[in-house]
Order: C-alpha cells, then sequence, then structure tokens
C-alpha cells in the first residue's frame, strides 16, 4: 500500500557557470512547494517481518571468488572509483578526468528545502545542474536529479559515510553509495541551509560553495515502512501521574537484534543467513558502527509487491546510515553525547585504541554505548567470524590488497580529518589480527564458543 509522508509522523569555475538573477531566481521559485514528501510504502508488522525473514545483507560480486579456505579478490574491484555509475545524472557527481578534482553545481528550490529533516549532521537536498549546449546553467532531469548533500569540513559522517558504505559494498554487503565532492556550488542556498531550511534568493547568482561534500546515492529498490505506537515523553511536574498516551508514527528500518531470528522457516537456508548477518553484525563492530538504530538500516524491494506488500523480488537489507564509524562509541550512558559526535566519527586515535573485544575468550565484541542501539555488545559465532575473517583477508592480502585498504582511505580523503593514510592502514591492519586470532597468535587454534547447530 502507498501512503504520502506525512511530516507530522516521520562542476565548473562559479564565474564560468554563473547564470542570470532573473533565470535561477525562476527556476527556484516556480517549484511548487512538497512539503509532505514522496509516496512511501506501508506494510503491516507480519508483512513487515515475513520480508526480513527473507532478506539478504550479502552477495558474492563478480570481483570476489570464493577458494574454499579462502576469498580471491580481483583486480576488477576499484576502491577508488566505487560502484559503476548506471545514472545518466551520476556522471556529472564524477571526478574531473584532467584535474581528478570532482565540482558539482546544484539549485535549491522550496521542493528541496527539507523542513522536516531529522537528525544533527548538516545536510541538505538540491536540484542537479548540468550545462547546456548553450553553456548554461540549467536543472538536470530524470532519475537522480534530487541529490542529498552533508557538508562541513569538520562534519565526520562525510568521511565515516565513505569509507563504511566502501567497505561494506567492496566486500558484497549491500550498501549506499557515497561520492566524496572537492567543490559544492549551491545556488539559492544560504550559507547554513540545514538549519536555515529556505531558498536565499541572493545566492541565486553568486552561489555558495561548500567544501568539502558528499553525495549520498540510495541502492537500488524501495524502502517498506511500518505503523508504530509510541510513547509520548510527558513534562511537568505531575508527569509520573499523567496517564500514558501514545501518538503512531511511521517507522522504518530493522535492528541487529532481529536479524538472527527473524530468518528462513528453511534450516539449511536460515543458517547460511546467520553465518552472513552474523558477518555483518561482527563487521558493524569493526568499523564501530556505534549509531545502529532500526531508522540506520533499511529494509528494501527490489522487485514488485504483492497486494499485502510482501516483496516478490529481492529483499536487501542495508545498513543505510554509517556516518557515526571508524571511531568509538561513549564508555556509558552518561558520557556526553556531545562528545560522541567528536569521537565517533572518522577518529583515528579513537577506533585504534578500541579494543575489538570486549572478552575475548567468548568472542564478546565491544560496541560502544549509543542511544537506541540495536546492536550491543554480542557473542560472535565462530561461522560469521570465519567468514568475515575469509573476507577481509582477502580484501587486503598481499601487496595488492593492502593497496585496496590504502584506496579505501584515500577514497575518502582521510588525511583531511584524521591521522595519516600509513596510520589508518595499519590500524586496518591490526584489527584483522585481533579478529582472526581473539586469543592472540600464540593461541592459532581458537574457535568462539558460541556456534551454530
Amino acid at each position: 500500500m502507498k501512503a504520502a509522508r506525512d511530516p507530522e509522523r516521520f562542476g565548473e569555475d562559479a564565474m564560468k557557470v554563473r547564470q542570470p538573477l532573473t533565470i535561477l531566481m525562476m527556476l527556484a521559485l516556480a517549484t511548487p512547494p512538497s512539503f509532505a514528501g514522496e509516496d512511501i510504502r506501508m506494510t503491516s508488522e507480519d508483512v513487515r517481518n515475513g520480508n526480513i525473514r527473507k532478506g539478504e545483507v550479502w552477495s558474492a560480486p563478480s570481483w570476489i571468488k570464493d577458494e574454499g579456505q579462502f576469498f580471491r579478490f580481483s583486480n576488477e574491484l576499484n576502491i577508488l572509483r566505487g560502484s559503476e555509475v548506471t545514472n545518466a545524472n551520476d556522471l556529472l557527481l564524477l571526478p574531473n578526468a584532467d584535474t581528478g578534482r570532482s565540482e558539482v553545481s546544484c539549485l535549491m528550490t522550496e521542493d528541496t528545502t527539507d523542513k522536516f529533516s531529522t537528525g544533527k549532521t548538516p545536510k541538505f537536498r538540491c536540484n542537479l545542474l548540468q550545462t547546456n549546449s548553450a553553456g548554461q546553467l540549467e536543472e538536470a532531469s530524470g532519475k537522480g536529479k534530487k541529490i542529498k548533500v552533508k557538508y562541513g569540513a569538520d562534519n565526520g559522517e562525510i568521511y565515516g559515510e565513505l569509507m563504511g558504505t566502501r567497505l561494506l559494498w567492496a566486500l558484497g554487503f549491500s550498501a549506499d553509495r557515497m561520492m566524496f565532492i572537492d567543490r559544492l556550488l549551491c545556488y539559492g542556498c544560504t550559507s547554513n541551509p540545514f538549519k536555515d531550511r529556505r531558498v536565499d534568493t541572493s545566492s541565486l547568482q553568486t552561489p555558495r560553495e561548500f567544501i568539502p561534500a558528499a553525495i549520498e546515492r540510495k541502492h537500488d529498490g524501495e524502502a517498506m515502512y511500518v505503523n508504530r505506537q509510541v510513547k509520548i515523553t510527558e513534562a511537568g511536574p505531575n508527569r509520573h501521574n499523567t496517564p500514558p498516551r501514545y501518538r503512531t508514527v511511521v517507522h522504518e528500518g530493522w535492528g541487529f537484534d532481529e536479524l538472527m531470528t527473524l530468518t528462513s522457516e528453511n534450516p539449511a537456508e536460515a543458517r547460511r543467513q546467520k553465518i552472513e548477518r552474523d558477518a555483518l553484525r561482527i563487521l558493524s563492530s569493526f568499523i564501530q558502527h556505534v549509531d545502529n538504530k532500526e531508522q540506520n538500516q533499511r529494509l528494501t524491494c527490489v522487485g514488485d509487491f504483492d497486494a499485502e506488500g510482501n516483496c516478490l523480488g529481492e529483499v536487501k537489507l542495508i545498513v543505510q546510515d554509517v556516518g557515526a564509524t571508524f571511531g568509538r562509541g561513549l564508555t556509558t550512558d552518561n558520557e556526553s553525547s556531545f562528545l560522541g559526535i567528536n569521537i565517533a566519527k572518522a577518529r583515528l586515535e579513537h577506533w585504534v585504541r578500541k579494543p575489538f573485544w570486549k572478552e575475548a575468550s567468548a568472542c564478546r565484541m565491544d560496541v560502544g554505548w549509543w542511544a537506541n542501539r540495536t546492536l550491543k555488545d554480542e557473542k560472535a559465532t565462530e561461522e560469521g567470524r570465519q567468514f568475515l575473517v575469509k573476507l577481509l583477508e582477502g580484501f587486503s592480502a598481499g601487496a595488492e590488497g593492502q593497496k585496496r585498504v590504502e584506496d579505501l582511505f584515500l577514497a575518502a580523503q582521510i588525511e583531511r580529518r584524521s591521522g595519516t593514510i600509513p596510520e589508518w592502514v595499519a590500524a586496518f591492519n591490526k584489527k584483522v589480527h585481533e579478529l582472526k586470532y581473539p586469543m592472540g597468535a600464540n593461541n592459532p587454534d581458537f574457535k568462539c564458543p558460541k556456534q551454530l547447530n
């Protein structure tokens, strides 16, 4: 069932691309506002759970070959480039072949002002601009016209998401695509579009500049949502004597705490799912994906639906927001959440010092505390651990593998944020070693106590 999203519930040089004020102003102001947003796919809880049961988190890409004891990665995998571009508008986001820099122009309109956007990370939406045959800027058309931009030199999510999504994709896990933008020019933007959420007519002729930025492209497919009752937090001196009240909210996503229980009814399929899903849980701990609330994962159908909302195609369980990664979570719920924003997002000094295991002899992961988390300090299964070790060793083995690890951090331009490339590579290798040898290299035959039947 389709329903309208209810907001109550849910490159070129600037001088070369500058256009007359009247043209861009008409573009910006002629678009009628649509604050309710796009239609969304609503399902029941039972249908949602059924879709999760058939959902996949991993599929072997063409560059990974299973050779029994290890995975072999081919040179087809290009970490710096990322996934192949299939959308014509995405060509506008790629780096210039001569300069190696990506410069993008876009237009803020009343329809893209994100008046109901949530979260705390600086971001905005705008419409892509392209240069026509006359050398003038015009709005792009078709799929991918609207882009989601995260911005700010101090915005750690830019770097965390670039590294996190690129690694997930390279290893075969479903992920969105993030593209690093060296310079974004926004016509109609204020200096802080995330805060202001309006069209600034004064910048329709001289655009605002955002350096650096990242643009997010969603994985193929359609997300699924359910209605849920949420208790209203009461305020005031009599709040403890007030009868509980609830409101209906549109809920999206899935929790890591559901992955190992909502599986196929076929025992063999369920076992395979659990191995791959546990590998995703362990990988999420590896990159310290601490902000793992349900809304930061997405339940997606690649294909059609039946009348009840059951996906008739492939169900993908996607980790859709990995901005708070490659740092560490909070130690307790009393630690400052402001501190968490600084330490959780692409901070080498915190990631490298974070132990992989909280209790190595039990293979208990050390994820770190975060509000509304669904991935806690769980025990890894031996089968899930071995599966991920095979993937990470195949990815990083030998000189070619070490170049892939280096390119992972180069693609995110992480040195703008924290540490050096060699330091990040060393930290990555250290964590792979910790994962492979929970009790140390002197005990290579150790197996995690928790094993699948």
